[in-house]
């Protein structure tokens, strides 16, 4: 009887590994991934098993093909007979030592992709990553990679599921995207137009998802950049579908409206996975709902754990902190699997930790929107203030902030902690020519401030030339506010100024008769130009960015693989398939790495089994 329980518990087990939802995903041969022969099964008899017994397993179930070694044969099954049900019923025979199918083997899948040699993210043969823009390890360690030939192995086609790239939207021409973009032709705000590709929901929206910035296509290329297609790079699912969800304008800005508009529409038109590569330090009721609806549809939420390397056990950082159980939160990783210096990790107790897993976060080389043309503004000719101001209080000093750095402020005395006088209305401003050729223009800048109760400080702009504070647009105002004694770096679309020759950016300070406090102080700023034209370039990037798109490529992987696995399914084997890492033990809630070929032939395992020995 004990071994009878034993048999009992195996064939348990291999109805489980073998039983009709397993077998419903795999294609018949000839089909692209096929994993098995149709109507073949290998079966292993025991050397002690009569001629005729054997025989008789053989005609139940069909006739054999040849055999293949010491009692080894190959047999043909009859029509109709499917292969994992006969495996099972041939496994439970007297003298039948075990039963498979007839497996399909493959060389390995490695892509043909130009730039794949640089993907350490896939293979990690210890190369040196060109135009690296993350000096430590690079090189890295070789093996210290997400095993994507070996999933790859396995299958490469995930174009059954929708991945929402809910970001600063997707250069959907792009070389190595437009083939896999969403085609859901839906409405759009800003009077219901019609869009295919997705849509953009940044201030009043519109039908056109195209990305400005650059970030979102990069996002897009790591998960489903087409693979094997002899251009650029292979992305971890080299044919999910990319929905283009723009939420970001063209500086990477974006408000809890525009996001959570952008995730609910990603949701009803059915992506499966949503990557958020995108976040703030504050719990935002609107945004949290957003990803429980989510979760009430099935849907995968993967986001980057944030670029500050801060402990959250004492930070914060959202959507990584939510507590959904369909929020998947990914730290980054070096080329030698040490948790890169930028990154946000976790420390609290395993019940509570944020930091789910990690992944590839640095020297990544993915897609890009565009060309980009800076214009970086040291606001000074020879020590003299090159920009126009009205008013007495704006001045430029080169600071010590550390490092000298050129910073415009008000008062002028502001690098001595000098304070801005009241009753003043002091504006400052400068007009740049626009890149040739920008299809959008931004703006971005560093950001010291204090301004007491009543005291204004605003952002202006208009596209030409002159003061753009009586005829432009406001972009930002802020009073009784403080930055404390860090800068806030910040940035704005300046969508009038696009396909325009020149473009005005100004400051306006506006005080009243009482209170004065340390007022506005400039540094870094930049005027950039997009041209999203160039739909062939590629870019390396580092940041928790980066990873969050590697782990959600490789869910969508297990979810078009396993087509009955739910959300929880898919997080499950993403989350108890990785590798335990040195570099996350106690700083994440698994301490584990993201490994691609683990998670796809991941099978949980059986439950309520008990086994009674007689």
């Amino acid at each position: 009887m004990k071994r009878t329980a034993i048999i009992v518990f195996l064939v348990f087990v291999t109805a489980v590994w073998a039983g009709p939802d397993f077998q419903r995903h795999l294609p018949e041969p000839g089909e692209e991934g096929a994993q098995f022969v149709s109507r073949e099964m290998i079966v292993q008899f025991r050397s002690d098993l009569s001629e005729e017994a054997r025989a008789t397993v053989v005609r139940d179930f069909g006739s054999i093909v040849r055999n293949l070694g010491v009692n080894l044969s190959l047999i043909a099954l009859k029509e109709g007979m499917e292969v994992f049900d006969a495996v099972v019923e041939v496994q439970a025979r007297d003298g039948v030592i075990y039963a498979q199918p007839n497996f399909v083997h493959r060389v390995k899948s490695v892509p043909n992709d130009s730039s794949y040699a640089q993907q350490w993210m896939a293979k990690n043969n210890a190369q040196t990553i060109a135009s690296a823009t993350y000096a430590t390890n690079n090189p890295g360690t070789s093996g210290k990679d997400m095993a994507l030939e070996s999933a790859w192995d396995v299958s490469t086609d995930c174009s059954s599921i929708v991945v929402a790239v809910v970001d600063s939207g997707v250069n959907y021409n792009h070389e190595d995207l437009a083939a896999n973009m969403w085609n859901g032709s839906v409405s759009c705000p800003e009077g219901s137009q019609t869009s295919i590709h997705g849509c953009d929901f940044v201030g009043t929206g519109s039908n056109n998802p195209m990305d400005y910035n650059g970030h979102g296509t990069h996002v897009a290329g790591i998960i489903a950049g087409a693979g094997n297609n002899g251009k650029g790079i292979a992305g971890v699912c080299w044919s999910a579908q990319i929905m283009a969800v723009r939420v970001l304008d063209a500086s990477g800005s974006g408000s809890t409206a525009d996001i959570v508009q952008g995730l609910n529409f990603a949701v009803q038109n059915g992506a499966k996975v949503v990557n958020m590569s995108l976040g703030g330090s504050v719990f935002d009721s609107a945004f949290s709902t957003a990803i429980t609806n989510a979760r009430t549809a099935g849907v995968a939420i993967v986001v980057a754990a944030g670029n500050d390397g801060s402990n959250l056990n004492s930070a914060n950082t959202y959507p990584c902190e939510y507590s959904q159980d369909n929020v998947l939160c990914v730290a980054a990783l070096d080329q030698s699997y040490s948790l890169a210096t930028f990154s946000n990790y976790d420390t609290t107790s395993v019940a509570l930790n944020n930091v789910d897993v990690g992944a590839p976060g640095t020297n990544i080389l993915s897609s890009f929107a565009g060309v980009t043309t800076t214009v970086n503004d040291t606001f000074n000719t020879s020590g003299t203030l090159n920009w126009s101001t009205t008013g007495s209080g704006w001045g430029y000093s080169a600071c010590n902030l550390g490092q000298v750095v050129d910073v415009i402020g008000n008062p002028t005395t502001w690098c001595s902690l000098g304070q801005y006088a009241n009753n003043a209305n002091d504006t400052i401003y400068k007009t740049f020519n626009v890149p040739s050729g920008a299809d959008m223009v931004s703006v971005a800048y560093g950001l010291f401030l204090d301004v007491a109760s009543g005291d204004t400080f605003s952002v202006h702009y208009k596209s030409g030339s002159g003061e753009p504070f009586s005829s432009g647009t406001q972009l930002a105002s802020y009073t009784n506010v403080s930055t404390g004694g860090s800068p806030v770096f910040l940035g704005h679309e300046l969508k009038n100024c696009a396909g325009q020759s020149q473009c005005s950016v100004g400051y306006r300070l506006v005080t009243n008769a009482s209170g004065t406090t340390y007022g506005p102080g400039i540094l870094l700023f930049s005027l950039i130009g997009m041209d999203v034209d160039a739909t062939t370039q590629y870019k390396v990037e580092d940041g928790t960015s980066m990873a969050s798109p590697a782990a959600a490529g490789v869910v969508a992987l297990v979810l078009s693989y396993n087509p009955s696995y739910t959300y929880l399914d898919a997080l499950n084997a993403v989350l108890n398939s990785g590798n335990a890492q040195t570099a996350l033990n106690g700083k994440s809630k698994t301490g584990k790495s993201v490994d691609a070929n683990n998670a796809i032939r991941y099978v949980a395992p059986p439950t309520g089994i008990s086994l009674t020995a007689q």
